[in-house]
């Protein structure tokens, strides 16, 4: 049996100009992951990386980690079926949309009350992302990928790492939220909806482990943060 371990992305920018950076803390939660995974002499015989910087951040910090004690690391190998979706860009136009606001989350940039906003946030992100995947949006998001279309191009990534692996090796993903809810849904068989929800529940530097064969593919375990001492190194954006 092989070994699969989904790892999400560290704390990136929220909200900032450009969000696919690791903010100061995401720095912190990539190291802490590599050296938890260093200090148990982990051992990766493939590392596959989505295509987005905070991916690559990531998995960078990580192999640091190892490199500083003289472990094993593989070359990276790229693979956009690991990319996140869309969702972000989806509220992103559709609240532009609703209010001709520029600059669609300006209320929530606000220095004061930073835990509110991002609360407020995501009961909007929420909300329209399920609209998005019940495709009740589809007059405006004819130019983004399809809940459908993002849940088939992730399972078809998995397919391609399982038919690329020799059997019995340990493989790294490092990923977005999304896809790891999408690995889930691949493993057993949920719905749209229960995916949508437990991509909400993806905490940053998670790590999701599945054992898989020529004909089996199953969850072992979700959401471990057990590299992460205390609770103030814990968030889910």
């Amino acid at each position: 049996m092989g070994q699969i371990f989904f790892i999400r992305h560290a704390q990136a920018s929220f909200l900032k100009e450009d969000y696919d950076q690791l903010s100061d803390l995401g720095l912190q939660q990539a190291e802490m992951l590599g050296t938890y995974l260093a200090e148990k002499n982990f051992r990766f015989d493939k590392v596959y990386l989505g295509t987005l910087k905070r991916h690559r951040q990531t998995a960078e910090a990580v192999a640091l980690a190892f490199r500083k004690k003289n472990l094993h690391w593989p070359e990276y190998t790229f693979l956009g079926a690991f990319d996140e979706h869309q969702g972000p860009e989806v509220v992103r136009h559709v609240v532009a949309q609703t209010y001709g606001s520029k600059d669609a989350f300006a209320e929530y940039k606000k220095p004061q009350n930073v835990k509110d906003n991002i609360r407020n946030y995501f009961k909007v992100f929420q909300k329209i992302t399920r609209q998005w995947m019940n495709k009740e949006l589809e007059e405006l998001t004819t130019a983004y990928e399809p809940w459908q279309d993002f849940t088939r191009r992730v399972h078809n990534g998995i397919a391609t790492v399982r038919a690329a692996s020799e059997g019995g090796e340990n493989i790294a993903v490092f990923t977005s939220g999304g896809p790891v809810a999408a690995a889930m849904a691949y493993a057993l068989d949920l719905s749209p909806g229960k995916m949508l929800e437990l991509s909400w529940l993806v905490q940053n530097t998670s790590v999701t482990e599945f054992v898989f064969s020529k004909n089996r593919f199953n969850l072992r375990s979700f959401n471990s943060i057990v590299h992460l001492p205390e609770e103030r190194f814990i968030t889910l954006v």
